[in-house]
């Protein structure tokens, strides 16, 4: 074994490396313990013949037992049990060992990489898997791997190894939190279709038919049906992250947003067709193009704050300048929304249902733009928390 960082290959080895670390265990029971698991590993029997690798892998086995130990506090169960075991089986499968990763302290350099670069990014008690999410969590855990082996082999020092750990795992916790705000663009872009379709329909030249109407409205259902499900993931993962306080309304007060615009279309495909006329008023179709705009304003200011972490000035400024440009559209909207009113009162009307449709959709669209403009208030928060970080 000349490798001391674990990189050792085997020419005659009588078991393969996945049954090296899954044979050589006693009879489980239902119900066994904690303790009695991690003690279920036997020495291999007399006369078998077992390489190097099979015997540093079991050895690597008990490792990743204790570390899952250190971190559920409670006994294995077998979906985690199950992950230590395919991490196992991919670090042997990309001849990387476990020596140096425990010469850098083992679990201890995962948990001093956490406390460093967590701090103040998840509630206290959350664990590493939910805080960066499954997947995530592998990734990390299989870079530290390699990043110790071969680092060792290398030559590089033991305190550069451990801050590369620690920056890789500082970059996950931040990608976390960007990843919320990369949801919410893709929640603003619904938002934008519908707010342009409901625009084109009210700034429409020409008569638009109740058929097309009615088409609108299915089209906004379906657009806030995937809306929806980009909400629940933003969600999901804000719970993860300590900065969930301030952006939850920001993910809450976009969805409200996308749930006004729907409540509009739907009221637009109610309009009688004899009485549509009575809804092509100038100030309706301007308080429709503010919304499509303010959209629009909030998607450039959420953008913008995703690339925070990445610490460019610029990218916050664009921000702020933004999100100004969103609670202007609000006012605005405020007075086109008196006038549309005016507009619907002074106008000849022979049925009074077109005239409450009007008022209601004018209603719709300018609370959209208070949710709009709450949202972006909200971002500018968080925002403004980052800068003085």
């Amino acid at each position: 074994m000349h490798d001391q960082h674990m990189r050792i290959r085997r020419p005659n080895v009588v078991l393969d490396r996945k049954a090296s670390v899954c044979t050589h265990r006693r009879r489980a029971k239902p119900g066994m313990t904690e303790g009695q698991w991690s003690g279920a590993i036997e020495p291999p029997h007399e006369g078998l013949h077992l390489g190097p690798v099979a015997l540093i892998e079991m050895m690597y086995a008990r490792s990743i037992e204790r570390f899952e130990r250190r971190i559920r506090g409670e006994t294995v169960e077998r979906p985690m049990k199950n992950a230590a075991i395919d991490l196992l089986t991919w670090a042997a499968g990309h001849d990387l060992g476990h020596r140096a990763f425990v010469d850098l302290g083992g679990a201890d350099l995962v948990f001093e990489a956490a406390h460093r670069a967590a701090a103040g990014r998840i509630p206290y008690g959350v664990r590493l898997d939910e805080a960066l999410g499954a997947t995530e969590c592998v990734e990390f855990l299989q870079r530290v791997l390699r990043d110790t082996s071969q680092g060792l082999s290398a030559g590089r020092t033991a305190r550069l190894i451990r801050d590369e750990v620690r920056a890789d795992l500082s970059r996950r916790f931040e990608t976390a939190e960007s990843s919320v705000l990369t949801v919410l663009v893709r929640h603003l872009g619904l938002s934008r279709i519908l707010a342009g379709a409901i625009s084109d329909v009210l700034t429409a030249t020409r008569s638009v038919t109740p058929a097309e109407r009615r088409s609108l409205a299915q089209r906004a259902k379906r657009l806030e049906e995937k809306a929806d499900r980009l909400t629940v993931s933003a969600r999901e993962i804000a719970a993860r992250i300590r900065e969930a306080g301030m952006l939850r309304p920001v993910v809450d007060e976009i969805e409200n947003t996308t749930d006004a615009l729907e409540d509009c279309a739907f009221l637009l495909s109610l309009v009688p067709e004899a009485e549509g006329s009575v809804l092509a008023v100038a100030p309706l179709a301007q308080l429709s193009e503010i919304v499509t705009d303010s959209v629009g304003h909030l998607v450039r200011a959420v953008e913008a704050a995703s690339r925070l972490p990445a610490g460019r000035r610029a990218d916050a400024v664009a921000s702020l300048q933004a999100i100004d440009a969103v609670v202007n559209a609000e006012r605005s909207a405020d007075t086109a929304e008196r006038d549309t009113m005016a507009a619907l009162i002074a106008a000849a009307c022979s049925d009074a249902r077109p005239l409450v449709l009007g008022l209601e959709i004018a209603r719709a669209l300018e609370k959209a733009t208070d949710h709009l403009s709450h949202s972006a208030l909200s971002l500018r928060d968080r925002v403004l928390q980052e800068l003085s970080a």
